[in-house]
């Protein structure tokens, strides 16, 4: 297990390096295509596969994402399409999307 960062500095570097390590990978043949495609899905594509998945999945959202207007019910409702017992729900305070 990954030991968290504590401090504020801790914190920002840890994002940075993150940051780094996505911007690498993006540059890698053929990666950067891909990620634009992921963003061009719709989402009734995803919400048709939900009744079939296999594995438990956790629905991260924050509080305050603009996309949806009560985003509480929003992660509800995906956890409703899974299979009974492989959905669970975060959501973080005040963060959007």
């Amino acid at each position: 297990m990954r030991a968290q960062a504590t401090s504020s500095a801790g914190r920002i570097h840890c994002r940075a390096a993150q940051q780094a390590t996505l911007a690498r990978t993006l540059r890698q043949d053929g990666r950067l295509k891909i990620a634009q495609k992921m963003g061009q899905a719709a989402p009734k594509d995803a919400e048709a596969a939900l009744p079939t998945l296999g594995v438990p999945a956790l629905v991260v959202m924050g509080t305050l994402d603009p996309d949806w207007a009560d985003p509480r019910a929003e992660t509800q409702g995906i956890v409703a399409a899974m299979p009974s017992g492989l959905g669970s729900v975060v959501m973080i305070e005040g963060a959007g999307h």
